[in-house]
């Protein structure tokens, strides 16, 4: 029986990766600490019985009337103290592949997680129930593998719509304010995880033959 470099390499080489199975739904245990002077349900109610005031005019994420940038995904804005907490967060994720906080507000303890293949977003239950509608995060959880309001811009409703340029969007949000000018940003399109095709593990060992292959595979 082989050992040593050649074992290894065959079991590395025979591995094969399956991501992790795709749930409605997950409480996620942990809060982003903010304090809010403001309320969500406030603004909402403004932007129904004011007809000038619009959506931008408020932090999406905790309701504020002061903002100090545009939302990157969806149309809206926010506050400073929400800014720095999106920039930090966004990207951040969980040992079960999806992001560690909603999408919209970055924040959230209960949220319903995409069923798409190649999506690891989620939306809070706040975020769906204020922005979108009443009701509607109980009406998703019983969607099975619901796809998310990225992945489906025409399921958007209520309050929340995404930016058609939000890739172009999410990449000015994090680039720093200077003089410096940047090429135009190039959008490839995505190919889901049925459609990839594997990685081959190579190793420094590939093409020397041993005594038992006379060359590794």
């Amino acid at each position: 029986m082989a050992s040593g470099p050649l074992a290894l390499h065959r079991q590395i080489s025979q591995t094969v990766h399956s991501p992790p199975a795709k749930r409605k739904y997950v409480s996620k245990a942990k809060a982003i600490a903010l304090a809010v002077t403001y309320n969500r349900e406030s603004m909402i109610q403004e932007i129904e019985d004011k007809g000038n005031t619009k959506i931008e005019d408020f932090c999406m994420s905790c309701g504020s009337p002061e903002t100090e940038i545009f939302h990157p995904l969806f149309v809206g804005s926010l506050c400073l103290k929400c800014k720095d907490n999106f920039m930090e967060t966004l990207y951040r994720y969980d040992e079960d592949g999806y992001q560690s906080y909603c999408t919209v507000c970055c924040g959230g303890l209960e949220v319903i997680l995409c069923g798409n293949a190649s999506c690891c977003r989620c939306f809070c239950k706040d975020c769906l129930n204020i922005l979108v509608g009443q009701g509607t995060f109980d009406q998703l959880k019983d969607i099975n593998l619901w796809s998310c309001y990225v992945c489906k811009p025409s399921e958007c409703g209520g309050n929340l719509m995404l930016r058609s340029d939000w890739r172009l969007k999410v990449q000015e949000f994090f680039v720093n304010n200077s003089a410096l000018a940047f090429e135009p940003h190039r959008v490839y399109p995505s190919i889901s995880a049925d459609q990839r095709r594997p990685i081959r593990v190579l190793s420094l060992y590939d093409g020397i033959a041993t005594d038992d292959d006379s060359k590794l595979i």
